[in-house]
């Protein structure tokens, strides 16, 4: 009788032991899943994010030229003639006159 209690009890153990086992396996296993599902997510966004940093840079780039066509002196004395009737005088002559004092 007393090796049929002792029998059970490494059966128990070792059941136990299985089923610990078991357990910290599949847990291990469902966080490897886990992250490797917030790595691709993770991955998704970091790709929006360099297609956003692209398409703003292109626009960026659009508006810099926008500024450097709008602030050429041509383009403003036409709007300047358009808008407020101004122009651009003709240089006239200058007689500079010197006296002697002596």
């Amino acid at each position: 009788m007393a090796n049929i209690k002792r029998k059970t009890t490494k059966n128990a153990g070792g059941l136990l032991q299985f089923f610990v086992g078991i357990i910290g396996i599949t847990i291990f296993a469902i966080s490897v899943v886990g992250i490797k599902n917030e790595c691709r997510e993770l991955q998704k966004d970091i790709d929006i994010f360099a297609k956003n940093k692209s398409r703003i840079r292109n626009e960026i780039v659009v508006l810099e030229g926008k500024i450097r066509d709008l602030t050429r002196p041509d383009h403003i004395s036409k709007i300047v003639g358009d808008k407020f009737g101004m122009y651009t005088p003709s240089p006239e002559s200058l007689k500079v006159i010197l006296k002697d004092n002596s």
